[in-house]
């Protein structure tokens, strides 16, 4: 402890020094400023700044009760202690009236030193009693202050005597409840829904039997008006030394408009599915409508080819190649719109089994010739392994293949496609499609997949199509838990590379 500043006040400079030499024997360590008269009394208690005064009754021209009220006066704070031979037991006792902490007769020196030492104790409870008030004081206002401020309403549950205190915020939010004890526990349970309080009570009573120290739950609550509020209610539970629950503090939050917006999510997103079910289904329909005699129309031209064979000028021969061209392309659009509608409606079920990847690729290749032939360019594919068995769903591996290499061909003016089968460095048995065509934007690529979007839009765009295919590629990739990768670079070409796991 830092050395004690002692202001004394004794004109007999004998007395001094004894009650100095106890002082300093006792092991107290301090600096004593002695003064004999009123006005050097009055100076240091002015500018000094002491941790006790000690004071004799009687001094000459000067009583010890005024010493003693101009030390209150100037500094209330610091213990005043009378040591004197003269005091009486009726003095003394108006002394400690008039505010001196202790007296002692200077014949019972052994008492001075723990009387200074409880002084000084006394005045550092109560600095520390201050403090603490102080700070309760602050933590009362911040709280005050965070519940107001807050749109959440705090509450505070005494357990033992079953009673809540609500912040302001309540009547606010749920209204007044006229002729009710809202600080009665039995007042919150029946403001609960009843499909709600006993999964409430349930859930913090667990709480509680479990000595855990935190609850949170959802709940409706009735508000004064009748009407019905969703919260969410999180306390923090007390308990005592022995592990009794006594206590919990808590916030309460009104989330009923972000319920009624869960609400209208949930039925806008079962209105969309419904919508896109529809869609599906209604697809579906005028795909097979439009099949049906598309096919007719396409044997009757068969036919009417077969009539004329060896008997057709060039015009003709533009005519029946323009319906089996124009025939195709339509075939090719309705099998796409119903293979979507299938996969959009779960109604795709995948046949997985071991296939060979070489002949299939081979056969897919020969089958898009004459279309690369009609367009000049070279159409090959490369085997680079000889063992290529994978287990998938061959029909929409062919898919894949069929609809990648088309669109190489029809985005390809020059130059030509390359197909190759190969691994990796990880083992995975990969399928390149390598084309010189018009290549890809990297502003288009997060949307390549997406169904019904095409890079080149509008009347005046130079390619046909409907933008299904590699939105069908991407889906039946993934039931095939196959991962599909593009580099692409305009005017330069493209390479959609599958990849099997």
């Amino acid at each position: 402890m830092y050395p004690l500043s002692i202001l004394h006040l004794e004109d007999n400079i004998s007395d001094a020094e004894l009650i100095h030499t106890r002082i300093m024997k006792e092991g107290i360590d301090c600096n004593i400023k002695l003064v004999s008269n009123r006005q050097q009394f009055f100076k240091e208690v002015e500018d000094g700044n002491f941790d006790i005064i000690l004071c004799d009754y009687s001094i000459p021209s000067y009583s010890g009760i005024e010493a003693l009220a101009l030390a209150k006066d100037k500094l209330p704070d610091v213990p005043f202690i009378f040591v004197s031979g003269t005091i009486g037991e009726e003095r003394a006792v108006e002394s400690l009236k008039r505010g001196a902490t202790d007296y002692i007769i200077k014949d019972n020196l052994a008492r001075l030193v723990p009387a200074i030492s409880r002084a000084i104790k006394e005045v550092e409870d109560k600095k520390e009693i201050r403090r603490a008030e102080e700070e309760l004081k602050k933590s009362e206002e911040r709280f005050e202050l965070a519940a107001r401020a807050a749109n959440d309403v705090i509450w505070d549950y005494d357990n033992i005597a079953g009673k809540i205190w609500w912040s302001d915020n309540f009547t606010k939010l749920f209204g007044s409840y006229e002729n009710e004890d809202i600080t009665q526990y039995d007042f919150w349970l029946s403001k609960i829904h009843p499909e709600d309080v006993n999964r409430i009570v349930q859930s913090y009573e667990s709480i509680i039997d479990g000595k855990k120290n935190c609850w949170s739950g959802e709940y409706r609550i009735k508000r004064s008006d009748g009407s019905y509020a969703y919260v969410l209610d999180r306390g923090f539970l007390v308990y005592d030394a022995e592990g009794n629950f006594i206590r919990m503090v808590g916030a309460m939050m009104d989330i009923s408009r972000m319920k009624k917006n869960e609400a209208e999510l949930i039925l806008a997103k079962e209105k969309a599915e419904a919508a896109d079910k529809l869609k599906s289904e209604f697809l579906a329909q005028i795909s097979h409508e439009i099949r049906t005699p598309l096919n007719t129309i396409m044997s009757f031209s068969s036919l009417l080819q077969m009539d004329f064979e060896g008997k057709m000028n060039e015009d003709q021969r533009i005519i029946f190649d323009g319906i089996e061209t124009a025939g195709r392309r339509l075939i090719r659009t309705v099998d796409l719109i119903l293979n979507m509608s299938l996969l959009h409606a779960g109604k795709y079920e995948p046949v997985f089994r071991k296939v060979d990847l070489r002949p299939a690729v081979k056969g897919i290749v020969n089958e898009f010739q004459r279309s690369a032939s009609m367009r000049n360019l070279e159409l090959k594919y490369t085997f680079k392994i000889n063992d290529a068995n994978i287990t998938c769903d061959e029909y929409t591996v062919s898919q894949i293949m069929q609809n990648l290499i088309d669109n190489a061909i029809k985005y390809t003016q020059k130059g030509k496609v390359d197909v190759r089968l190969y691994k990796n460095n990880q083992n995975r048995v990969c399928i390149d499609i390598q084309d010189t065509g018009i290549g890809i934007s990297e502003e288009f690529m997060p949307n390549l997949f997406k169904p019904f979007v095409q890079e080149s839009t509008g009347y005046s765009r130079k390619f046909e199509g409907n933008g299904l295919g590699l939105a069908l590629v991407k889906s039946y990739a993934e039931i095939n838990n196959a991962e599909i990768k593009v580099q692409s670079k305009k005017e330069v070409g493209s390479t959609f590379t599958l990849i099997f796991k």
